[in-house]
């Protein structure tokens, strides 16, 4: 007997907002802190994301048929 068994991620970040005055209604529009949003992808991803995908790998790994 086989079992398949497929696991399903998805993760959510939300979008962080730059300081956005009523001076830059019609001129600015760029809404989002994208330095922001990327620092703090980039530490989400080091101390969960990446080491949540190595724990699993390893299990993979370590039950997979030879």
């Amino acid at each position: 007997m086989s079992l398949d068994i497929c696991f399903y991620f998805q993760v959510h970040q939300p979008w962080r907002l730059r300081h956005y005055t009523y001076k830059d209604i019609g001129h600015a529009h760029d809404y989002f802190d994208d330095a922001a949003n990327a620092a703090i992808l980039r530490r989400v991803a080091q101390h969960c994301y990446l080491p949540m995908n190595a724990l699993l790998l390893d299990a993979i790994r370590a039950h997979a048929p030879h």
